[in-house]
């Protein structure tokens, strides 16, 4: 006696769930794979000492800061600093009030990293970064 055809019709019913939650993990883990280069990107600016070099050289020098605002990708290439693809900087103030911003996407992500002269170093998403202005 064969499978009968609810059966059948069951058995592809509970394969199509497999096939959409397997779907749903694939997008997971991409998802999470975006997010991990993310973390390894900061992860690595903030292990950079030509980063550091850099700022340091900022911080030492407020006219440079007010001289490169306007060039900032090209100054942090120069001292050898990798930042993304894409990645906008920016370079503000002078003096003690000195910020510069990386504006970094990675996947789907966007994620905004931050060093303010007088309150440090600081990430977050871009939407939750501009929330705490």
């Amino acid at each position: 006696m064969p499978v009968p055809a609810n059966q059948l019709q069951q058995l592809n019913a509970v394969m199509g769930d497999h096939e959409k939650r397997i779907e749903s993990l694939k997008g997971q883990i991409k998802n999470m794979q975006e997010e991990i280069a993310v973390h390894e990107t900061l992860l690595n600016l903030g292990r950079d000492s030509n980063l550091i070099s850099a700022l340091n050289s900022l911080a030492d020098d407020p006219k440079l800061a007010t001289s490169i605002a306007d060039r900032a990708d090209k100054y942090f290439a120069e001292k050898g600093v990798k930042f993304p693809p894409g990645t906008k900087l920016k370079v503000k103030g002078g003096g003690s009030q000195l910020v510069v911003e990386a504006e970094i996407k990675q996947g789907h992500f966007d994620y905004k990293a931050v060093w303010d002269q007088g309150n440090g170093f600081s990430s977050a998403p871009i939407d939750e970064a501009d929330d705490r202005k």
